[in-house]
């Protein structure tokens, strides 16, 4: 009989693990759909106000980049949003388990997370205009990746293969020379 208690217990758990499951999932379905949406309006709305000469000096690699940041801009925001709300809520646990068992355990590990708070910000800002660099550089790259496959035509009319692809080489070069810190 107390196996049974166990077992009935177990399923009750995992069926509560489950119907939670769900519930996020149906919960961040909705958010996305919300953000998704707004977010259309927004850049509609933004790329129609700009005038036509922004889109003869930009590349379409670059607006579709600028597209793609967007999206991953929902992918956190969503995705990662619930992941730091269950991380907040395990925080608060941790801590009262912690003061549960000894105070001063508990008063050490507040006392150390402002440092690493600080640390974690300043890493992000020595590291955050390096990755812009290296956005822009994959922007470019990218850029002329796009450019060359809609304007392979061209290249081959005009006999330009050796040179066209010593140019991708050297601009991949670049780029991963930023990434790798090849000089170093």
């Amino acid at each position: 009989e107390r196996v049974s208690a166990v077992v009935a217990g177990i399923l009750l758990a995992l069926a509560g693990a489950v119907g939670a499951t769900v519930c996020q999932r149906r919960i961040l379905a909705r958010v996305a759909t919300a953000i998704d949406g707004s977010a259309l309006d927004y850049i509609a709305e933004r790329i129609l106000r700009l005038p036509l000469g922004h889109f003869q000096v930009r590349r379409t690699a670059d607006i579709q980049r600028r597209l793609v940041g967007m999206r991953e801009i929902r992918r956190v925001f969503v995705e990662d949003g619930v992941v730091a709300l269950t991380a907040s809520i395990q925080l608060v646990v941790a801590l009262v388990v912690l003061a549960c068992y000894s105070w001063t355990v508990a008063l050490l590990f507040l006392l150390v997370m402002p440092v690493y708070g600080l640390l974690m910000r300043y890493s992000r800002r020595r590291l955050k205009p390096v990755f812009d660099s290296l956005e822009e550089a994959f922007g470019r790259y990218q850029s002329k990746q796009l450019d060359a496959i809609r304007g392979i035509e061209v290249v081959k009319v005009f006999g330009a293969e050796a040179s066209f692809r010593q140019t991708l080489l050297r601009e991949f070069d670049g780029l991963a020379d930023k990434l790798y810190r090849r000089d170093a």
